[in-house]
């Protein structure tokens, strides 16, 4: 736990670094990831950096694998949906290259497959494109319709008015019927008929055959939906009118021949076409997936190699470049137990490079804050995050979760608290935890990857549930006879307990199913969740002292710490006392604590005697309430108007020193300006104290802390409540679901109950109820607990560190 309580010991280095033996350097340092680098070049817009023109390179050739990914992600989707599912390695014909590839060479193969898949895919198109017009010509050749249609193309005035076929110029006149053919979207069906009727005043014959044949739109890779439509109406001006349309909505018009044997004829020539056009673009889709293949198995080693360049340069950039010396300087952070591993990986680098002069490191002094860092495990890394999402901690500053290891799982059991629920929950926990090898090689999805990361949580989380669950006698919500009951009922079920007999473990049994089950249960566990959070307050207050220890504030342990917890314990502590008293002896007039609490301060020793629970009770409350008082205005006054003070001695002092350099400047005849002492007034010596903003800080300090004890205790509340809800909904399922269909005695109804059942402990009870009192317990941790010590606005240290990139292109 060393290595978490506190950050550890961080120091600020400087690199000199030869210019030929940069990227060697910084390659080791990478791979080592102990350092990180600051930037000393922020003034300096990105682009008109040293090293923008190797950064631009990287992301070209970034971009060239983000397509080539593309392609296979788009490949593979495809070959799932084919039956049987193929893989895209079986294609594969070309063994991996036997050496790594460098910078220049991988450029240059990138180049060369990226040109060739582009020429593929757009051969590809085209081809498809022309296929799906055959197959839409086959279609319209193929159609049943042609057996509909009238035997002549000739048609008198009589068969035009019979048909509804009127030209504009009126119903006399006489003319040809034609007939349009051709393929369009069923999307654009509808519209298009309307727009066709519109415009030639319904003067025309539509019929529409689907296709059964499977279209793909060659742009998207998507299937699309088509059918043949046949438009018969008397005209050439019609017939133009017709075409634009089709024209407009994108639809494909065929010349169909009118004889039927000319049909034929041009129908065998479209199959044999599209036969020989199939075979084309398998062996052209073969040639596809092979060199998709070859460049499949090699992705992730490129996109390391590639992303190591670009986080090189990236960071040479940082660099300063001493023209004089022709060398880079760097400055940046590093735990001081790395300092040899430092160390070596530079003797490394320069022994690659080949460089004459070793690159040198020096530790220089710290005149900011450091960054945060803590050595994490499996064990610890989940918390820790959780910790950071709300704030990493200020370098130096007791980190939370040292104790939130134990009191998050314990804080989840509390509410969670059932025996059987959380035995499922620790089987699917040691299912990860037993596969977690396998499953760490694994790419994930975001919901699993979280479960993953926090497995060993889960299992305190189970663990503690487990142990919680026989306290409270649940087990899916039913109590369990494990030690035999204390309690005697006669006839009359008038129960008494024996008195000799203390429970050995947890709830009595016979609790369960009482009459007043629920009343008992309502007073332990609203009891046990205000112990719970004054401890846990408590414990808070006292992490805040050893910051103050640590940062060396002793205004704070006088003024902040000590009324703080005698604040606290004497209301609140005093408050967990009563419980405990309450529960060792029984009273005839049990008083309610919260009144107890409340008339601390509004009786002040006037407690009447039917109230006392034990000898002395009104002296003592008398004196919580004065020291109570005392111990707020300790809080709030002192420490402005001691900060005060401070601040004008320390004025007085830097005056003195500025007086005494003046006169012997004098005395060497130096000329004194205002510069000399640092831009002059206090600006030069750190930020003016101003006391009305320490006095409003203090009080709004002071405010909260009070206010923050009574609403923070309250909240523990909530530890109470979704735990009554927990143990309420399971016995609702159980009760109304489950001994419902069994009593029944119907084996489909007792198989559907308990379906029914098992869904709703899953679902509600597992997964709903889970989440629930997670996030109540992550409140309780942030808001109640860590505000009593916990700053939280530190930086966290973020090194070069190659191990960190990932191999993928494109991340689900």
């Amino acid at each position: 736990m060393g290595s978490i309580w506190r950050s550890q010991p961080m120091q600020k280095v400087q690199l000199f670094i030869q210019k030929d033996s940069a990227h060697d350097t910084l390659d080791e340092l990478g791979e080592l990831g102990s350092l990180q680098f600051k930037d000393l070049n922020q003034a300096i817009n990105s682009f008109q950096r040293t090293f923008v023109t190797e950064v631009k390179h990287c992301e070209e050739l970034e971009r060239k694998l983000r397509f080539l990914a593309e392609q296979i992600a788009r490949e593979t989707v495809e070959l799932q949906s084919e039956k049987p599912p193929l893989k895209l390695e079986s294609f594969c014909t070309a063994p991996p290259p036997e050496k790594p590839l460098d910078l220049s060479e991988l450029e240059a193969f990138l180049d060369t497959q990226e040109r060739d898949l582009r020429q593929i895919n757009g051969n590809q198109e085209v081809l498809l494109r022309n296929f799906n017009e055959l197959t839409e010509m086959r279609c319209a050749l193929k159609s049943n319709m042609y057996d509909e249609t009238l035997p002549d193309m000739e048609i008198s005035s009589d068969d035009i008015n019979k048909k509804n076929l009127l030209e504009e110029g009126g119903a006399g006149s006489v003319g040809k019927l034609v007939m349009v053919a051709g393929v369009i979207s069923k999307t654009e069906f509808v519209h298009f008929e309307r727009v066709l009727w519109r415009v030639l005043r319904g003067n025309l014959v539509m019929k529409v055959e689907p296709i059964e044949e499977k279209i793909v739109d060659p742009s998207t890779g998507e299937p699309v939906e088509k059918c043949v439509f046949f438009i018969f109406c008397q005209g050439q001006q019609s017939q133009v009118k017709i075409h634009k349309i089709c024209e407009s909505f994108s639809a494909r018009v065929f010349n169909v021949p009118e004889t039927n044997t000319e049909r034929q004829t041009l129908l065998t020539q479209v199959s044999g076409r599209l036969e020989d056009m199939k075979t084309v673009i398998e062996r052209s889709s073969q040639h596809r997936r092979e060199l998709l293949a070859t460049v499949n198995q090699s992705m992730p080693t490129w996109v390391i190699l590639v992303r190591k360049e670009k986080a090189t340069y990236h960071t040479l950039n940082m660099f300063n470049y001493d023209v004089g010396r022709k060398c880079l300087i760097a400055e940046g952070w590093c735990p001081t137990s790395a300092t040899d591993e430092i160390l070596n990986a530079l003797n490394r680098a320069t022994a690659r490079s080949g460089s004459q002069v070793a690159t040198i490191m020096s530790i220089i002094p710290i005149d900011e804050e450091p960054p945060t860092f803590y050595q994490t495990n499996k064990f610890t890394y989940c918390m820790q995050v959780i910790i950071d999402a709300y704030g990493t901690p200020r370098y130096g500053e007791v980190n939370p979760t040292v104790f939130s290891l134990i009191t998050f799982p314990f804080l989840f059991a509390v509410m969670f608290g059932d025996t059987g629920h959380a035995v499922m929950m620790l089987l699917f926990t040691l299912c990860l935890i037993f596969f977690e090898k396998k499953m760490g090689k694994m790419k994930l999805n975001e919901i699993v990857f979280m479960l993953f990361n926090g497995r060993y949580l889960l299992l305190f989380m189970a663990l503690f549930s487990i142990f919680t669950g026989f306290i409270y006698n649940d087990v899916f919500g039913i109590g369990v006879n494990l030690c035999g009951t204390a309690w005697t009922c006669d006839e009359n079920n008038w129960c008494t307990k024996d008195p000799d007999r203390v429970y050995e473990f947890g709830v009595d049994s016979i609790w369960k199913g009482a009459d007043n089950e629920l009343y008992y249960y309502n007073s332990f566990k609203m009891k046990l969740s205000v112990i719970f959070g004054v401890v846990q307050m408590t414990l808070g207050i006292i992490m805040g002292l050893f910051n103050h220890i640590h940062f060396r504030k002793p205004l704070n342990i006088i003024f902040d710490f000590i009324p703080q917890i005698l604040f606290m314990n004497l209301l609140f502590g005093y408050l967990v006392v009563l419980i405990f008293l309450k529960w060792t002896k029984m009273r005839e007039n049990e008083p309610y604590l919260i009144n107890v609490l409340i008339d601390i301060f509004l009786s002040f020793g006037n407690l009447p005697k039917e109230e006392e629970m034990y000898p002395g009770q009104a002296s003592v409350q008398t004196a919580i309430a004065i020291v109570s008082v005392i111990a707020i205005f300790v809080m709030l006054l002192p420490k402005p108007f001691i900060q005060l003070w401070q601040s004008k001695r320390a004025a007085k002092h830097v005056i003195l020193k500025e007086a005494s350099e003046d006169v012997e400047l004098e005395a060497i005849g130096a000329v004194t300006t205002p510069e000399s002492h640092g831009g002059g007034g206090h600006g030069g010596h750190g930020e003016e104290f101003v006391f009305s903003e320490a006095f409003i800080h203090q009080a709004i300090h002071t405010i909260e802390f009070v206010l923050g004890c009574i609403s923070n205790t309250a909240s523990y509340l909530r530890l109470w409540a979704l735990s009554l809800a927990h143990a309420e909904l399971s016995l609702v399922f159980y009760e109304q679901v489950l001994l419902t269909t069994i009593k029944s005695k119907n084996f489909i109804e007792i198989f559907a109950g308990f379906a029914v059942w098992g869904g709703a402990t899953i679902g509600v009870l597992l997964v709903m109820e889970a989440l629930s009192a997670f996030l109540h317990a992550l409140r309780l941790h942030w808001v109640e607990f860590q505000n009593k010590f916990y700053q939280g606005d530190g930086y966290a240290f973020e090194p070069l560190d190659f191990k960190k990139l990932s191999p993928y292109m494109i991340e689900d």
